[in-house]
């Protein structure tokens, strides 16, 4: 990818490519396109308008293949101190089935909140909360009803440096 602008009023485009395998064997590709505004309103406060789509093809399951689009806004504070901060966004988007998904397309939105905190020069913490609401729009032939999935996480985690500025 790559990003125009200062960094206080940036546009950035990215492209994604994945593969991912189950049990040594290819199971399905992604690739994709985004796209991120931020725009700082002061030297603590970043707001960013986000974008991405993205193609899943199955390798032998073509008929769960999908096109996502995902969108959402966001923001970040820094505390006065500079060693912590909080951040959060809301997001939203489309599961849209391409070869007849048993379960149809799906909408989806949610919401991450979390923060980071500087414990010393190489030592930082950081934790977020996550939840997403996705509907299906079709029932399932098979299981005669209609798919919603409801998502929660929690991530606490460290980063550690070797180095000061690393």
């Amino acid at each position: 990818g790559g990003a125009m602008g200062a960094p206080s009023n940036q546009l950035r485009i990215t492209g994604t490519a994945g593969k991912y395998m189950l049990d040594e064997s290819l199971n399905r590709k992604a690739n994709g396109i985004g796209a991120e505004y931020k725009y700082n309103l002061s030297p603590a406060l970043q707001l960013n308008a986000f974008s991405q789509y993205n193609r899943t093809r199955f390798v032998n399951l073509a008929i769960n293949n999908f096109n996502q689009t995902t969108s959402g806004l966001g923001g970040l504070h820094l505390f006065a101190d500079g060693r912590g901060a909080v951040f959060g966004s809301y997001f939203f988007g489309t599961e849209r089935d391409t070869d007849g998904r048993a379960d149809g397309s799906k909408n989806f939105s949610g919401l991450r909140l979390g923060g980071q905190w500087m414990v010393n020069e190489v030592m930082d913490v950081f934790g977020f909360a996550s939840v997403q609401e996705g509907r299906y729009g079709r029932e399932n032939g098979t299981f005669l009803i209609t798919r919603n999935d409801d998502t929660q996480d929690v991530v606490l985690g460290m980063n550690w440096r070797f180095a000061k500025d690393w």
